[in-house]
C-alpha cells in the first residue's frame, strides 16, 4: 500500500531494483535492504523511533553489541528493543548510511547517486580485497579473524607512514584504534593512542597536507559524523572528542593560513571588477559569496587596503565601501567579522587622514560617503 509511511521506500525499490540490474547485485542485497527500509518506517511512522535515533546508529549499536557479546542484561535502547520486533532484520546494516536513512525516511529525498556510492562500496558488493584496510578493521564483526588481523597489520603501516589524509579516513582511524586499545586488540594505553593521534594531526599540519576547514563550516561537529557510509567508532566518547577538538584547531589554523592569499585575490577582484568583490565578501544570490563570514580582509595591511582603494574612480569607491556596509551590518561586525572590527576602523580612520590633504570637493565626497557607509556600522564619529 503507497501510505504515507512506506511512499519513499515504494520509490526507493524500484530505483533499488534499478540499480541492481545494472551492477548485477545478488537478490540477498536487495532482501536486506527492503527488509531495513520497511522495518525502520513502519517504526518511525508508529512513533516509536525518531530522527535523533537514525544517526550515528553504528556507534549506538557497536555498545549494544558489546554488552550483548558481554552477556550484559537489561540493554533497552530504541534500536535494541526495535531489534526485537524484527528478528529477521539487520537494523544494524551499515550498506546505507545514517545520512541517507533520514533524508529518505524523514524528507522524502532519493539520491541515486548518493545511494549508489553507498551500495558499491558496500559489503554486497566489495571484496575484503577491494576495500581499505580500515574499513576491514571497521567491519571486524563480518570478517574472518585472519582478514582482520591481516588489515590491521595494514592499517597500523599506513597509520606510521602517514598515509592518511582524507579527513573521514584519518577519524575512521583515530576512532578505531580508540576502540581497539580500550578492547584490548591494540597493545597501548588510550593515552597513547590519543596523544599519537594529535602526533599525527600536527605532522600533517606541519607538513602542509591536513585539509582546512571549509571556509563556510557552519558547525563544530556535522550533523551525520560518519564516511564511507559508516559511523567513527568512539566519536561521542571524551577520548575522541579531545582527539577531534585538537584535529579542529589544526584545520583551522590550516585554514587562516590561507587568509592572506585570499585576501590578495579579493584586493585584485575590488580593482577589476568592484561588483565581483561586493559579491564574494557578502552573502548574494549570485553563488559567489563564499568569504561573507570568514574574517579574510584583515590579512590585507591598511596602508595597502586604503591607496588600492584610492586610486579607483568615484563610482568604483561608493561600490567598495557600500560592498564593506552590507558586510558588516546586521551586526555581523561583532560576530563572526569581530577579527576585521580592528581592520575596518583603521581603514576608516585612514580615510579620514589622508582626505585632509585632498581638494575640498573630493574631501567632502570622500566624508559623505563614509558617512553613508562605515561610519554607521562602526559607529564612527566624525
Amino acid at each position: 500500500k503507497d501510505s504515507d509511511a512506506t511512499r519513499p521506500v515504494n520509490e526507493f525499490s524500484v530505483r533499488l531494483l534499478a540499480l541492481d540490474k545494472k551492477h548485477h547485485a545478488h537478490n540477498a542485497a536487495m532482501t536486506a535492504m527492503l527488509r531495513l527500509l520497511f522495518a525502520l518506517s513502519f517504526e518511525l511512522k508508529a512513533g516509536l523511533l525518531k530522527e535523533d535515533d537514525l544517526k550515528n546508529r553504528p556507534s549506538s549499536f557497536g555498545i549494544a553489541l558489546a554488552k550483548r557479546l558481554s552477556g550484559e542484561k537489561g540493554v533497552s535502547s530504541a534500536f535494541a528493543i526495535a531489534q526485537q520486533r524484527y528478528p529477521g532484520v539487520d537494523l544494524e546494516a551499515t550498506t546505507l548510511s545514517d545520512e541517507s536513512l533520514t533524508n529518505l525516511l524523514f524528507k522524502g529525498i532519493v539520491d541515486s547517486e548518493g545511494i549508489q556510492k553507498e551500495l558499491d562500496a558496500s559489503s554486497f558488493f566489495v571484496t575484503v580485497a577491494d576495500e581499505p584496510a580500515w574499513r576491514t578493521v571497521w567491519l571486524a564483526y563480518e570478517r574472518t579473524e585472519n582478514e582482520f588481523n591481516t588489515a590491521l597489520v595494514k592499517m597500523e603501516h599506513e597509520f606510521a607512514s602517514r598515509e592518511y589524509v582524507q579527513i573521514g579516513e584519518i577519524e575512521h582511524v583515530f576512532g578505531l584504534r580508540l576502540w581497539l586499545s580500550k578492547i584490548g586488540v591494540l597493545p597501548i594505553s588510550v593515552s597513547d593512542v590519543i596523544e599519537d593521534s594529535k602526533r599525527y594531526i600536527d605532522e600533517l599540519y606541519e607538513t602542509g597536507r591536513l585539509e582546512p576547514l571549509p571556509t563556510r563550516e557552519d558547525s563544530f561537529l556535522s550533523q551525520f559524523s560518519g564516511y564511507y557510509g559508516l559511523g567513527i567508532r568512539e566519536r561521542k566518547t571524551k577520548e575522541f572528542q579531545e582527539i577531534y577538538k585538537h584535529l579542529h584547531a589544526k584545520r583551522h589554523a590550516a585554514e587562516t593560513d590561507r587568509y592572506p592569499a585570499i585576501a590578495d585575490g579579493l584586493l585584485k577582484n575590488m580593482v577589476a571588477d568592484p561588483e565581483l568583490f561586493f559579491r564574494r565578501i557578502n552573502l548574494t544570490d549570485g553563488g559567489e559569496s563564499e568569504y561573507f563570514n570568514v574574517p579574510v580582509l584583515s590579512s590585507l595591511g591598511t596602508d595597502q587596503f586604503v591607496n588600492v582603494f584610492l586610486e579607483q574612480h568615484p563610482k568604483s569607491q561608493r561600490t567598495i565601501l557600500t560592498a564593506l556596509k552590507a558586510r558588516y551590518d546586521q551586526g555581523r561586525i561583532d560576530g563572526s567579522l569581530a577579527p576585521e572590527q580592528p581592520w575596518a576602523t583603521a581603514v576608516r580612520d585612514k580615510i579620514m587622514v589622508v582626505s585632509d590633504g585632498m581638494s575640498a570637493i573630493t574631501k567632502e565626497r570622500i566624508r559623505h560617503l563614509l558617512q553613508l557607509t562605515l561610519d554607521p556600522v562602526l559607529q564612527a564619529q566624525i
